[in-house]
């Protein structure tokens, strides 16, 4: 299996490239920084290969996608893994950053995509896993006043794409975790009580579900909830439903 990883130099996406190297898979990864030689030295110019780049270069990331379906053959799992953590208040943020995220986190995203659904298309198989995060769907944290739209934007392109590519047998699925913890978050972060935070073993198992399919499915939103966290934001979605119904004022049959 080949698969295409961005942000491949460290964190979830570090993990993710050498969980499929260890299973066997080739993996062609890109990211803004250098990756480890002495992690990947076992699978350097071997089943591993990787360009530095931003994935905002578009024409950088375009070069990267040809080499690897020269090297390969063909991308058969794409997980778009890269993107630009950005949180500032509302009155102090400027437009420049409004831009500078939205074109990372959904703009650059969409550009990968479109480099590499021809070839997807051809063969008539494909999955593409797109993470994105619980801020698209939860409205909470407003210093995340660019990061959230820019993560729902591609939570939405996620599923409208997945209707339009499930004919031709290309699946698409979003995942929309929390904060979660790597390897290298931990290291960054030793003041932190990591076990109060969703484990990245549990996301790379997810999109292992997803990758291994024994089946063709696409669609998949992922969501992560302990129990806990999953009654609680139930109770508060009821409890802002029953708060919106005396303000109701226009309804359709």
């Amino acid at each position: 299996m080949n698969i295409f990883i961005t942000g491949a130099a460290n964190g979830l996406g570090r993990e993710l490239a050498l969980h499929y190297l260890e299973s066997g898979c080739r993996v062609y990864g890109v990211s803004i920084e250098d990756y480890s030689e002495e992690v990947f030295a076992k699978y350097a110019g071997k089943t591993f290969f990787f360009s530095k780049l931003s994935i905002g270069d578009f024409a950088a990331v375009a070069k990267s996608v040809e080499d690897c379906i020269n090297k390969f053959g063909s991308i058969d799992v794409l997980i778009n893994n890269a993107g630009l953590k950005f949180h500032r208040s509302p009155d102090s943020i400027k437009i420049d950053d409004y831009a500078n995220v939205l074109n990372t986190n959904l703009l650059a995203q969409i550009n990968i995509i479109n480099l590499v659904i021809p070839s997807m298309i051809k063969n008539k198989s494909g999955t593409i896993i797109n993470i994105a995060s619980r801020a698209a769907v939860e409205f909470s944290y407003v210093d995340g006043i660019a990061y959230g739209p820019s993560k729902a934007g591609f939570y939405s392109y996620s599923q409208l794409l997945a209707k339009y590519l499930e004919s031709r047998k290309v699946s698409v699925h979003v995942l929309c975790p929390p904060t979660f913890s790597t390897d290298d978050y931990k290291i960054l972060h030793p003041e932190l009580n990591h076990n109060k935070f969703l484990s990245s073993k549990v996301v790379i198992k997810a999109i292992d579900d997803l990758v291994y399919a024994k089946s063709f499915i696409t669609n998949k939103v992922i969501y992560f909830y302990s129990i806990k966290s999953w009654v609680r934001t139930v109770l508060s979605e009821i409890v802002k439903y029953v708060k919106l119904l005396p303000q109701v004022k226009y309804r359709w049959k």
